[in-house]
């Protein structure tokens, strides 16, 4: 391969890098926006659960706030994860 052409290969490639970084970012911050409703929801019922159900003799209330704040919690991380993603993949334009 001559010169010209080994540059111009290694241009398309850093271009094809650059797309696939691009529409990363992109699904990052889409799925970190469907993420923080997730979490606001989850959040939101936690909160109606207790008011309602609060007490209840099987304790169903209980394992209920406690599955929602897990999920909250493992929502949040997938948000943070993503913003270092999304910031990664910006830096790396």
């Amino acid at each position: 391969m001559t010169a010209r052409k080994a540059h111009e290969h290694d241009a398309a490639g850093v271009a094809r890098l650059r797309q696939a970084l691009d529409a990363a970012a992109r699904e990052a911050g889409t799925t970190q926006a469907d993420l923080q409703q997730a979490t606001a929801k989850f959040s939101a019922v936690a909160g109606e659960v207790v008011a309602q159900v609060g007490g209840s003799a099987k304790r169903i209330d209980k394992q209920l706030v406690e599955s929602l704040q897990k999920a909250t919690r493992d929502t949040n991380a997938a948000v943070a994860a993503l913003v270092a993603v999304t910031s990664a993949a910006r830096a790396a334009r």
